[in-house]
């Protein structure tokens, strides 16, 4: 089961750092920009083969929540992301593994020239994000925990591209895509092993250190100040530049938006 007191104290500390930086913001940018804070929350399919702990594939449910702080500013826009995901009881078998995930973005959003599309403005952004990636593992046999872990963590550097269709004034159809480009990643499995530990560092690439996200979704503008938004993401991680790591998570999202 999902530890709801973990959930709890993760939320507020997500909570916090957000109010921080809005704090920040509104003292070194005194002037009106615009700013969209969203809360995110869904449940999708979680799927991982890591060959550090064993070959087979693990699945089962996995839990998200977000919290996204886009602020906009003449030339462009900046947006701040933390994302957690915990599941409890990916299955093979009688073997079963606890995860939990956390990913902090920073993506600038520059935007290009509108393009007309069937009568209606398709909204392009594109940009860099710096993002922080990490992946913990927990191994259980015949639900029982055993000391056998896998840690997993990429610092990157890669670029995003977002597109937002005018359906009609208050229903947008929206789609944001990110990829690491260049990454340093940072594997640990068993702490207690030594053996298994060294090379802990490595520069990685699009070939061997891969962090995807690509999200779909319609939005919904309930007032001028609040919106709704049902989305799908998708996401896929893969290392190989240890033991071979590749996971891949789909969810369906409900977000609610506020702008300020």
């Amino acid at each position: 089961m999902i530890d709801k007191r973990s959930l709890c104290r993760v939320l507020l500390v997500l909570i916090f750092i957000v109010t921080s930086i809005i704090a920040q913001t509104q003292e070194e940018n005194p002037r009106p920009f615009p700013a969209l804070l969203t809360l995110n929350a869904g449940i999708g399919h979680y799927a991982i083969r890591d060959e550090v702990i064993s070959k087979e594939k693990y699945e089962g449910l996995v839990v998200p929540f977000e919290i996204i702080w886009n602020q906009a500013r003449e030339t462009y826009s900046w947006q701040f992301d933390m994302l957690y995901k915990q599941g409890s009881h990916l299955e093979n078998y009688n073997t079963t593994a606890d995860i939990r995930e956390f990913t902090m973005s920073w993506d600038y959003l520059y935007k290009l020239t509108p393009i007309n599309l069937c009568g209606r403005n398709l909204a392009i952004d594109v940009g860099p994000s710096p993002e922080i990636f990490i992946h913990f593992r927990q191994q259980k046999i015949a639900e029982f925990t055993s000391d056998l872990y896998s840690f997993a963590m990429l610092m990157s550097i890669g670029s995003n591209v977002g597109l937002v269709y005018d359906m009609s004034p208050k229903l947008k159809l929206e789609n944001f895509n990110r990829v690491s480009i260049l990454s340093v990643g940072l594997r640990m499995t068993d702490f207690r092993d030594d053996d298994n530990n060294d090379k802990l560092i490595k520069p990685l690439s699009l070939l061997n250190g891969l962090n995807f996200r690509s999200d779909l979704g319609v939005r919904y503008w309930l007032t001028d100040m609040f919106s709704v938004k049902v989305s799908y993401s998708l996401y896929v991680t893969r290392i190989s530049a240890w033991d071979y790591y590749l996971a891949a998570n789909d969810n369906l999202n409900v977000s609610l938006s506020i702008l300020f």
